[in-house]
């Protein structure tokens, strides 16, 4: 396939041919963040963001759909012990809808089932250091970034659940 450029006789570079690959890499990374607290979302949200990331934050499990639907995101973070569904279930939910999405479990609770971490790419406590926890995010947000210029599915492996 040639380029406008070079049917009207100009000899595109080889940078021209990079140009739509980079707008996709220079895309702002987005997280969407659910938890049923909005303290911690704010504080997450402003961590988040002071390292590149645009942050989504809700408490709601329809609005967090609704975002999956409409926009663009590079990986999800949900808490695993929230009122309306637990995050094991909304993992669930978000893989059926986006099977490629990276979604992290960020928790205090020390007990997540199974069936729930079958669901996810990776779980993390809320005790981590914050520093982990961005590297960890940051590598997801990252592998999604990969599997969209790729234009294959990405499987993680379960181990990464361990971060």
């Amino acid at each position: 396939m040639h380029s406008e450029a070079a049917i009207n006789g100009v000899t595109p570079s080889p940078l021209q041919d990079l140009l739509p690959q980079a707008s996709i890499l220079s895309e702002r990374r987005r997280l969407l963040w659910v938890d049923d607290s909005h303290p911690l979302l704010s504080l997450y949200k402003a961590i988040f963001e002071g390292q590149g990331f645009e942050v989504l934050t809700t408490t709601s499990v329809r609005e967090a759909l609704g975002y999956l639907c409409t926009t663009k995101i590079s990986a999800a973070v949900l808490d695993f012990d929230m009122p309306e569904m637990n995050g094991g279930m909304l993992a669930s939910l978000i893989k059926e809808l986006v099977p490629t999405l990276p979604v992290m479990l960020h928790t205090g609770n020390p007990e997540i089932p199974d069936c729930a971490r079958c669901c996810v790419d990776a779980v993390c406590q809320k005790s981590t250091p914050s520093q982990e926890l961005i590297l960890a995010i940051e590598q997801l947000a990252r592998n999604s970034e990969n599997s969209r210029l790729q234009f294959t599915p990405r499987f993680f492996p379960l181990s990464s659940k361990s971060i």
